[in-house]
């Protein structure tokens, strides 16, 4: 839902709150994907040599920062370098939960892969709704949605490596 909101609100927030002109906005989200495509390669190189929830960790807090730095930003071409960033962290998110969904269990991964895929289109079939809802509160409210979602991502993740770390630790003692 969070990568919904940045990918289909940043052009009009740049355009209403930071005076970006068509030209630059639509620059700003090409940006977007271009981060987005090159942390694919990145993480893909990355894959197996870090744990995926480490890896995931890793990227929403990158993801993170780089969505509060640009809240704050009020600089043309400090926003379009931070976008680099904003897409970098989204880039292999979404990959590596289907991928650490799709192994964690043996037996019903395919249910699994379908609850992980019903929740993807869930998340971006509500995104507009709530975004549009939030702007009635102001712009800044409106793409503070994408911040907010991704902590809840950070916090997931952080609860996804101590549970797997108690599992772990849980299945050597045994």
């Amino acid at each position: 839902m969070s990568e919904t909101v940045i990918a289909t609100w940043a052009p009009t927030f740049f355009r209403s709150e930071r005076l970006f002109n068509v030209g630059e906005a639509a620059l700003l989200i090409s940006l977007f994907w271009t981060g987005i495509l090159v942390g694919r390669v990145i993480a893909g190189i990355l894959a197996g040599r870090i744990k995926t929830n480490h890896l995931i960790l890793m990227l929403s807090l990158l993801s993170l920062a780089a969505i509060i730095i640009l809240y704050f930003s009020q600089s043309k071409n400090s926003n379009l370098v931070i976008m680099v960033f904003v897409g970098l962290g989204y880039s292999s998110i979404f990959p590596l939960l289907i991928s650490s969904g799709s192994t964690t269990y043996k037996s019903g991964s395919g249910i699994l892969l379908t609850i992980l895929f019903a929740s993807a289109n869930l998340g971006i079939a509500t995104a507009p709704y709530l975004t549009r809802f939030f702007s009635g509160f102001g712009m800044m409210a409106s793409i503070s949605l994408a911040p907010i979602l991704m902590m809840v991502l950070v916090l997931l993740s952080i609860s996804s490596i101590i549970y797997s770390g108690r599992l772990n630790k849980k299945h050597k003692d045994v």
